[in-house]
């Protein structure tokens, strides 16, 4: 009796230090409390703790901090692309980035963050129906707008990538991938050529990944 009293503490101990370290997200367990890193996430039926944010994306099922854990790994893209956009003197040509969403414009980064390309509602909504009707009439008559600013229609390549300029304003540079359209902004005095490889690099990732 002694001993199997023993063994239950054990196995009670253990039960609440893996409650405490958020690992109880693991196995068929299903709780509200978050992982340590990541997310708990229910994905082919099975709890666990999920790191990276395409397979959070992809949940069955999920905390109520899901939808903030995501926003905040999507911010993440406007520094790698940014990143990208890095020359080999190490000057960065794009200063400000943003995803959308293809249907609607819904922002998948925050305008909070930094060097986020802070779009309007409306610009962001305008610039989506573009992009998922791949009409592009209104980007050439009314020219595309962000942060207040009209940029100018240059071209467009395959129905899925955009480019526009404003004098003493640097420059837009859009790609779509299958579900988001990723933006960036070349600073005046840039390379817009930077910024369209950095853009291409976010935006073909976002596409093998489904997205």
């Amino acid at each position: 009796m002694t001993t199997l009293r023993f063994v239950f503490i054990i196995l009670f101990v253990a039960l609440i230090f893996q409650h405490i370290n958020g690992e109880i997200c693991g196995g068929d367990y299903a709780t509200e409390y978050e992982c340590d890193i990541g997310t708990c996430c229910k994905v082919d039926g099975r709890w666990d703790c999920l790191t990276d944010e395409q397979d959070s994306y992809m949940c069955e099922d999920h905390t109520r901090k899901l939808a903030k854990y995501i926003v905040q790994g999507w911010n993440g893209y406007i520094d790698n692309l940014i990143g990208q956009s890095r020359d080999a003197s190490g000057f960065e040509h794009v200063d400000r980035a943003c995803i959308i969403g293809l249907d609607g414009g819904a922002k998948w980064t925050t305008d909070s963050y930094q060097n986020a390309l802070k779009l309007s509602s409306n610009e962001a909504s305008t610039i989506a129906k573009a992009f998922k009707s791949e009409d592009f009439t209104p980007f050439m008559v009314n020219g595309i707008y962000a942060e207040g600013v009209k940029y100018y229609f240059l071209r467009e390549e395959e129905s899925k990538i955009v480019f526009a300029k404003k004098k003493w304003n640097g420059a837009l540079t859009l790609q779509r991938s299958k579900t988001a359209i990723v933006i960036a902004h070349t600073k005046d005095g840039g390379q817009q050529g930077n910024a369209n490889k950095a853009v291409g690099v976010i935006a073909e990732y976002l596409e093998s990944m489904g997205m």
